[in-house]
């Protein structure tokens, strides 16, 4: 195809469905076909103009999931049909002082999905290849993408912190911390989830009917 389905945020709290030319990835990032995307909290910087410059239109969604079906130059360790993840922070340079100590979340020049580069609320999305995670082929896209921002953010703060208290086992039969998390599936027939809550169903589809957002609700065991 050449075009390709994504929602696109300008001004405040307006969201369109629009159509957008399918381009090859630039030299280092490699370009995805999208098959879920999470939904969380900081998207609101997006839908709610709060960038620097809200005018300029912006595809929300940073915890992705998808298969690698275009790469740029100088790409060498990722390939067509890699099944990887990109999250808030799409890539480091390798250059900047932070990247040459090490500090690669503190890049300089280190672009955030769907707040300063588009995300993946869309049907195709592009990041460097220096912002990948390699997905298993055995876990699904949905369980998957909440995992690359708030699976990772209560990992980290459970890991530094001793992995003190139990956690309990919520709808989706995966141990994880206290966070909510919700994922948007852009492949067609999600069922609906155990704890009453529904998924959205196709994240291209407008109509109240069909679209449905699924929230997995994760508390701490008193």
């Amino acid at each position: 195809m050449s075009t390709y389905r994504a929602f696109e945020a300008t001004g405040v709290r307006n969201v369109q469905l629009v159509e957008r030319e399918l381009v090859d990835p630039a030299p280092g990032q490699v370009r995805l076909r999208v098959e879920a995307c999470g939904v969380c909290h900081t998207d609101v910087l997006a839908v709610e103009g709060l960038r620097a410059d809200p005018s300029l239109p912006i595809v929300p969604g940073h915890e992705i999931v998808g298969v690698i079906d275009a790469v740029g130059a100088g790409v060498t360790a990722w390939h067509l049909g890699d099944r990887v993840g990109v999250g808030f922070l799409n890539g480091h340079c390798g250059e900047c002082e932070p990247c040459r100590r090490g500090n690669f979340v503190n890049c300089f020049n280190q672009a955030q999905t769907g707040t300063s580069t588009d995300g993946g609320y869309a049907e195709v999305a592009y990041a460097r290849a220096s912002g990948l995670v390699r997905i298993p082929q055995g876990l699904s896209a949905i369980d998957a993408a909440p995992l690359l921002c708030a699976g990772l953010t209560t990992f980290v703060a459970l890991q530094r912190g001793g992995n003190q208290g139990r956690l309990t086992r919520r709808s989706t039969g995966h141990r994880r911390p206290g966070a909510s998390c919700a994922a948007v599936r852009t492949q067609p027939r999600v069922p609906r989830g155990r704890c009453g809550t529904r998924y959205r169903e196709g994240a291209l589809r407008t109509t109240v009917g069909r679209t449905r957002v699924h929230r997995q609700q994760h508390h701490r065991s008193r």
